[in-house]
């Protein structure tokens, strides 16, 4: 059964970013508060749902708004990421956010490895490689800033997630999800509204369906992964879970959507994955 967990896990991590490309691509861009909105509703009835009670304390409040903020920048930036550019470079790039609680860890006292910082020059090769410009699948510009965006928006929610961790241990970990997903889809309805009102009615028929199944996605990755913590060495599930992810969406992006990548580029992911497996040991 745990076995299922991590392969589910693996799948559905990725998963998301290729639902989200026929939105992207339908619209042109166009909605990535108005799905974030959506996405944000369902995977906050997901916890609802899936946790047991709530226990109100206060002083998790600054947490939850710290994560709620990331968790906008992240999915609003890998919506125009995505619809900008390649769905597995997006998905690299997003994998390698996890140096950034990474890099906390170290501020905060942690001892870096000899696997982070080799992790870290393969992560500074790969991105030098994917975008290279040569023919094939290009990285533009606007991609990169949006990809980078999105970096720092996951980067920063797993950071928070640390620093809650780190004051309250094991305690309020579902109510603090229920409140950053409260706000975060407050937020975003009220940036959906300012920003995509002349296509708010077109945005949410089209990013309905799609930014339901990223909300129960997400919502199911986040209970598998606590489900599996106990079960499976950390050093083992996390590079699993990230370079099986990096490896699924390549395919999937190859074979549904026909994205090519240039040589370098190729070269480029197989040193990402080597990177983000290196980076969670």
């Amino acid at each position: 059964m745990n076995y299922l967990l991590l392969i589910l896990v693996i799948i559905f991590i990725p998963l998301q970013s290729v639902v989200k490309k026929p939105y992207t691509d339908k619209l042109n861009g166009k909605g990535a508060y108005t799905f974030t909105a959506v996405l944000s509703l369902v995977a906050l009835l997901f916890f609802i749902v899936t946790g047991n009670g709530f226990d109100w304390n206060l002083k998790f409040l600054p947490y939850s708004l710290g994560f709620a903020a990331s968790y906008i920048v992240a999915n609003v930036f890998s919506v125009l990421a995505i619809a900008t550019g390649s769905i597995s470079l997006t998905t690299l790039v997003l994998k390698y956010s996890l140096v950034l609680p990474t890099l906390y860890g170290i501020f905060i006292g942690e001892k870096p490895s000899v696997f982070l910082i080799i992790g870290l020059v393969l992560l500074i090769i790969s991105m030098y490689l994917i975008n290279r410009p040569e023919k094939g699948e290009k990285a533009s510009f606007k991609w990169l800033i949006f990809a980078l965006l999105s970096f720092v928006g996951n980067g920063m929610c797993s950071v928070t997630q640390k620093m809650h961790q780190q004051v309250f241990k094991e305690a309020y970990k579902n109510e603090f999800m229920i409140v950053a997903l409260i706000v975060s889809f407050i937020a975003s309805v009220i940036l959906a509204i300012a920003v995509e009102h002349k296509d708010l009615k077109e945005c949410s028929k089209a990013g309905l369906i799609p930014a339901t199944v990223c909300g129960l996605l997400n919502g199911a990755v986040n209970l598998f992964v606590m489900i599996l913590n106990g079960q499976f060495p950390a050093s083992l599930m996390f590079p699993l879970i990230s370079a099986g992810g990096i490896i699924v969406v390549y395919f999937l992006s190859k074979f549904l959507y026909k994205e090519k990548l240039n040589k370098l580029q190729f070269i480029g992911l197989l040193i990402g994955i080597a990177s983000v497996v290196l980076l969670n040991l």
